[in-house]
């Protein structure tokens, strides 16, 4: 059993330097389900599948907000963290208030974005919500490039149009859309809704306003450090990005827009790059860095590698912070003192968006009928069988919670 769990420590421990928790919570547990079910006298049902139906139970109970799961399993993460980290160091708590002390952290879009639609689930702040609470009261630092409020702004004007143009939409569903949809509530009063966010005359600045009044987040510029960065890093950075999105429209038989796509990866270079310069100020050590790019990207997170494949010279420390890491290193060092007492065990044990999107014009239109149906009832009742109805057409899709972040990008930022 020690072996067991040892092993089961090395890889919690891998995946929580990734950023793959969710990989480990289906993926790792695997070979025990299908052990489990081998000795177990579960009953042979057509249609019925028993691992995939575990696997989805072993998620749900990571994903749970129920406080006693979320104790009990926040407790056997900090005994697997501190596991990972004393393998990479011997100095642990030096090690995590280094990065903690000054730390910058620069937000992505992919980040950014679910801040906004979980001021639909007041007063109980979301998952994001909690994250970059408890960041800010552990001292963190958090940014936000102009070009990023730009992709904000245009994914707002994106999801403002699919609301208004509604059956005729093709595609999927804009990310901010959806979920206000899934939540619920009506169409008529999503552009409303986005106004809290910005208005017409300066919605850049109402954007950035926004964010610094509410979640602290101040908006930096990254393009200093950008024009100093080697052309070489830029160069690379932009061939492997450019590949991605290739597939990613092959993926989803997308016509390719590589006016948009350029300007997307122009974003994303200047994150990387200009975090990137900013630690030739700092210390080498992995530990000791203290500026992060924070994103929920998979496709980032193993960039370093790729970069050796097509780079001459060596590339640079991932300037890469996964939001799951965050949340672990929040729950679990010597900077969890300085959080708001009980915040720690309020924090999500891995962060994602709740779902690939799902959401067809058909579907839209279909939900728009229950509540003109419905319109006599009181609005939260209608919410409810609105959001019932929804998640009975997710379930007749099949299954989409292994779907992951890179999927949900082409609902959010395409």
């Amino acid at each position: 059993m020690d072996e067991v769990l040892l092993d089961r420590s090395q890889t919690f421990a891998l995946a929580v330097q990734t950023g793959k928790l969710s990989a480990f919570a289906v993926g790792d547990f695997t070979d025990i389900l299908i052990a489990q079910l081998t000795t177990s006298p579960f009953p042979k049902l057509a249609g019925t599948d028993w691992l995939d139906i575990l696997k989805n139970g072993v998620r749900e109970a990571l994903m749970s907000e129920d406080p006693s799961i979320q104790t009990h399993l926040k407790q056997l993460a900090d005994a697997y963290t501190l596991l990972a980290f004393l393998r990479q160091t011997p100095d642990v708590q030096g090690a995590v208030e280094k990065m903690f002390a000054h730390g910058k952290i620069w937000l992505d879009a992919s980040v950014t974005l679910p801040l906004l639609v979980e001021t639909l689930s007041e007063p109980s702040p979301g998952r994001f919500t909690r994250m970059i609470n408890a960041a800010q009261e552990a001292g963190l630092n958090l940014f936000i490039t102009p070009a990023i409020i730009e992709e904000i702004e245009r994914h707002i004007n994106r999801a403002q149009t699919c609301a208004q143009i509604g059956y005729r939409w093709e595609g999927s569903v804009p990310y901010l859309f959806e979920r206000y949809i899934v939540s619920g509530r009506s169409v008529a009063s999503f552009s409303k809704w986005l106004e809290n966010f910005r208005g017409r005359e300066q919605p850049h600045q109402d954007i950035s306003d926004y964010l610094l009044a509410q979640f602290g987040i101040q908006t930096l510029s990254l393009s200093t450090e950008l024009a100093a960065a080697p052309t070489e890093l830029r160069t690379a950075l932009q061939t492997l990005w450019y590949e991605a999105h290739q597939r990613q429209c092959e993926r989803y038989n997308k016509p390719f827009d590589e006016i948009v796509v350029t300007r997307l990866i122009e974003h994303d270079i200047e994150c990387y790059c200009g975090v990137v310069q900013l630690r030739k100020k700092e210390t080498s050590s992995p530990f000791g860095y203290s500026a992060w790019w924070l994103t929920i990207d998979r496709k980032t997170f193993d960039l370093k590698s790729r970069l050796r494949e097509v780079m001459i010279m060596d590339p640079p420390d991932s300037p890469i912070l996964s939001a799951d890491f965050m949340v672990n290193y929040l729950a679990f060092g010597p900077v969890r003192g300085r959080i708001g007492k009980g915040t720690e065990f309020h924090l999500p044990l891995m962060l994602e968006l709740s779902s690939a999107p799902y959401l067809t014009a058909d579907i839209l239109t279909e939900a728009e009928k229950i509540r003109a149906d419905l319109q006599d009832m009181p609005e939260h009742v209608i919410r409810r069988k609105v959001r019932d109805y929804l998640n009975q057409a997710r379930r007749s899709l099949g299954s989409i919670t292994d779907a992951g972040v890179g999927e949900l990008e082409e609902g959010i930022i395409a």
